[in-house]
């Protein structure tokens, strides 16, 4: 049997497939010599400084607003402090170095007849006294007007509530002394257990009245401590 030998391909030798050509990339420039960059530098500078000033006028604006309110919360607490302070300080001393003790003649005298002595003429004439000063200073009160002194100038709303608690617990505390006294007063009247009884209810009704006083005259300092205006007593040098 024949084998049969391999025949060679048809159209001769096979064709060589040719390689790629070469293409031609550009080089990008550096970075800092692209113009795009330099736009994109511009954008971002020109955001910021935009943003700059903004930010600037908006501290201006808000300092100024902040410069007019402070202003106004002095202003306000002056003319609280001018209409009060000729009204209470008459009745008594300041006491290093933010309390107040009021008509400190009649808390003496009570505390004399409370114990069963003291003079019960020096008393009454004591106790009416007080007793005229304590109510003509609770309508002079009256008359200050706190809530329009403080109200509708966009304060601090701890400010404002601050000076309206002050009148009001002062002029309570007020009428409290006025009530004290003229029990007093009738206690210089009566003579043995009775003087003392009245004697002991005008002064549990005093040291009431400090309490509700001195509850007033601290939110007065308050109001005077956040308007920076507030001077404390400094107790005097002795000897």
């Amino acid at each position: 049997m024949a084998i049969k030998g391999k025949s060679k391909p048809k159209g001769g030798s096979r064709a060589v497939t040719p390689g790629p050509k070469p293409t031609y990339v550009p080089v990008r420039p550096p970075l800092l010599a692209r113009r795009s960059f330099w736009v994109s530098v511009g954008a971002v500078v020109l955001v910021l400084a935009v943003a700059g000033i903004w930010y600037g006028l908006a501290k201006e604006r808000a300092q100024a607003r902040e410069a007019e309110l402070a202003r106004r919360l002095r202003n306000a607490a002056l003319e609280l402090q001018g209409r009060i302070d000729p009204i209470i300080t008459p009745l008594g001393n300041p006491i290093p170095p933010s309390g107040f003790e009021a008509f400190p003649d009649l808390q003496g005298a009570l505390s004399d007849a409370v114990g069963g002595g003291g003079d019960p003429k020096a008393l009454a004439d004591i106790a009416n006294a007080a007793a005229d000063a304590a109510g003509k200073a609770a309508d002079d009160l009256e008359q200050v007007e706190a809530a329009t002194i403080v109200g509708g100038k966009d304060l601090d709303a701890v400010f404002v509530l601050n000076a309206i608690n002050a009148r009001l617990r002062m002029i309570q505390g007020l009428r409290l002394f006025r009530e004290a006294a003229l029990l007093a007063a009738d206690a210089a009247g009566e003579r043995g257990d009775r003087a003392t009884e009245l004697a002991t209810r005008a002064k549990d009704v005093f040291d009431l009245a400090g309490q509700v006083f001195g509850d007033g005259y601290h939110d007065y300092l308050e109001v005077q401590f956040k308007a920076d205006i507030f001077r404390p007593t400094l107790p005097q040098p002795t000897g």
